[in-house]
């Protein structure tokens, strides 16, 4: 979609956009959603009434959704070393292997898709968690241990 609209002059450019709207968008969807609660439209209007009450809203829901994070934070640590393991190419692998030959399997299965594998996706992916950790370790300090422990697995596994 990018490359179709907007005519990037390099594919780092694209890198760079991903980078910035799929980091927004997880910002809003994944770390704001829990001031949001069960009633996103009401939220919604109640905080374009008076814009001000959204900090009010995020510092009494917040807290209550510390443990929640702690543990999205632990997950992602076999997210993070499930990519070593290269799990979807071998699938795509196999398939590939029952119609045609191993080599040409091979190279259909190897391309990595730069949407969500590339660097501007995966820069925003873990900045959120960066941001989740610093976010939520006023409320629970002990949020900084297994986000230490996820930056060190994320460092060796791309390293």
């Amino acid at each position: 979609i990018i490359n179709g609209f907007l005519l990037p002059r390099a594919q780092a450019h694209v890198q760079l956009l991903i980078l910035h709207v799929y980091f927004l968008f997880l910002v809003v969807f994944v770390l704001m959603i829990a001031a949001v609660g069960t009633n996103p439209w009401g939220t919604l209007e109640g905080v374009m009434k008076s814009p001000l009450d959204a900090f009010s809203l995020l510092a009494k829901h917040m807290p209550s959704s510390s443990n929640f994070y702690l543990n999205y934070i632990v997950y992602q640590w076999s997210d993070q070393a499930m990519g070593l393991l290269r799990y979807q190419e071998l699938a795509k692998y196999v398939f590939y292997s029952r119609f045609c030959d191993s080599e040409h399997a091979a190279k259909l299965a190897n391309g990595e898709q730069s949407c969500y594998h590339g660097l501007g996706s995966r820069s925003a992916r873990l900045t959120l968690l960066a941001v989740t950790a610093l976010v939520y370790c006023s409320i629970c300090p002990v949020m900084l241990i297994p986000a230490m422990i996820l930056f060190l697995v994320a460092r060796l596994t791309y390293a």
